[in-house]
C-alpha cells in the first residue's frame, strides 16, 4: 500500500503532506492535553504498535499474480484510537529512512492514507462495539480499513494518470483478499488481549448502562 517517490505529481504529494501535517499536529496536541499519568501509560502502547506496524508492513503475501504486504493499520487504530496516526507516521518515517520503503517525498501521502485507515478503523470499532461483540467489531474494522486504504491509493494513482488502470484493478483484487486476512488477524489479536489484558483495549460506553 506504499506509494514510492516519483510516482505522484507535485499537487498530489503536496496535498498528502498538508493533510498529514494537520492531522499529526492535532493528534500531538490531543496527546499532550491528557494528564501525565495517562500519557505515560499510552507511550508503551504506541511504541509496541509502532514496532508491530513497522514489522508487518515488511511481510509480503503472494496473492495471485501479484503480492500485498500486511498493513495492520486497522489493528493500530483499534488499539491506539486517536493516537494511531502518530504511531503510523513514526513507523513509515523509519521505513523510509532505513529501507527506502515508500520514500520521504511520498511519506505525506502514505501517512495520510494509512493513518486515515487507522482512524477509520477506530471509529468503526468504537461504534460497532457498543452493539456487537468486540471481536466482530475489531475484525470488521481491520478489514474495512484495508479496503479504504486500497481505494485511496487507487484514487491517487488514477488522478495521476490513466496508465495505472491495469495496476489499480490488480491492486484492488489483491487487497480484497488482504482485507479478509487482516480482519481475522485483528479479531484474533483483540480477542487475545481481551482475555489477558482487557485494560489495554479502548472500551466504548455500554448503551444499556447509559439508558
Amino acid at each position: 500500500m506504499h506509494i514510492s517517490d516519483g510516482v505522484l505529481s507535485l499537487p498530489l504529494v503536496s496535498f498528502g503532506w498538508a493533510v498529514t501535517v494537520i492531522i499529526l499536529c492535532l493528534s500531538i496536541m490531543r496527546f499532550y492535553r491528557m494528564d501525565q499519568n495517562t500519557r505515560s501509560a499510552s507511550i508503551p502502547k504506541i511504541a509496541v504498535m509502532t514496532a508491530a506496524f513497522f514489522t508487518a508492513s515488511l511481510v509480503e503475501l503472494p496473492i495471485g499474480p501479484t503480492s500485498a504486504h500486511l498493513v495492520l493499520a486497522g489493528l493500530t487504530g483499534v488499539i491506539l484510537g486517536p493516537f494511531a496516526f502518530i504511531s503510523i507516521f513514526i513507523a513509515l518515517f523509519l521505513q523510509a529512512a532505513l529501507f527506502h520503503f515508500g520514500g520521504f517525498v511520498s511519506l505525506g501521502v502514505n501517512s495520510m492514507n494509512m493513518g486515515l485507515c487507522a482512524l477509520l478503523a477506530y471509529f468503526i470499532y468504537f461504534r460497532l462495539a457498543q452493539h456487537i461483540d468486540i471481536r466482530i467489531s475489531a475484525g470488521l474494522a481491520g478489514g474495512l480499513a484495508v479496503l479504504f486504504g486500497a481505494l485511496v491509493v487507487a484514487v491517487f494513482l488514477y488522478l495521476n494518470g490513466s496508465e495505472f488502470l491495469t495496476f489499480i484493478r490488480i491492486e484492488l483484487i489483491a487487497h480484497f483478499v488482504l482485507a479478509v486476512i487482516e480482519g481475522l488477524i485483528t479479531a484474533a489479536v483483540v480477542s487475545f488481549i481481551a482475555k489477558i489484558r482487557p485494560d489495554l483495549l479502548i472500551r466504548p460506553p455500554d448503551p444499556k448502562k447509559e439508558s
